[in-house]
């Protein structure tokens, strides 16, 4: 974006922060998902870093941080209110939670994966109703 308008805008930055926030969810999945081998090979993955207990917690941070600044994004119409229609991500966001804390990694990936797919259409798609209107 900067690339092509020389310009970095509130609004860009604050919708790249929801969608890398997304991403980042599936790295702390995978690096739960390497914990051992990272471990016994002296990889310094934020899990082997940090340990177990708190990359469980900093998970949910980050998730809590993405619907804070998604709340944050709809009150200050930096998103249009047809973006209301991510909320439907919240039930996938609190699976991934739960799988992550309870130690099933491969499933709060797959989780972290549908809701970046989802996110991507429906932020899409609410930006083009908003040119539209």
């Amino acid at each position: 974006y900067i690339y092509i308008t020389g310009k970095l805008t509130y609004r860009i930055t604050c919708i790249g922060l929801l969608v890398g926030l997304s991403t980042v969810f599936i790295t702390f999945c995978s690096n739960f998902l390497d914990y051992k081998e990272d471990a016994s090979v002296g990889r310094q993955s934020i899990m082997v870093l940090v340990g177990g207990r708190r990359t469980k917690l900093l998970f949910m941070l980050l998730l809590a941080s993405f619907w804070l600044l998604y709340a944050m994004c709809l009150s200050h119409e930096v998103l249009p209110r047809s973006a209301l229609v991510i909320s439907v991500l919240l039930p996938l966001h609190w699976r991934a939670a739960w799988d992550f804390s309870h130690d099933c990694p491969l499933q709060a990936r797959r989780t972290c994966f549908h809701s970046n797919r989802l996110l991507a259409i429906l932020l899409w798609g609410a930006l083009l109703v908003q040119k539209s209107v």
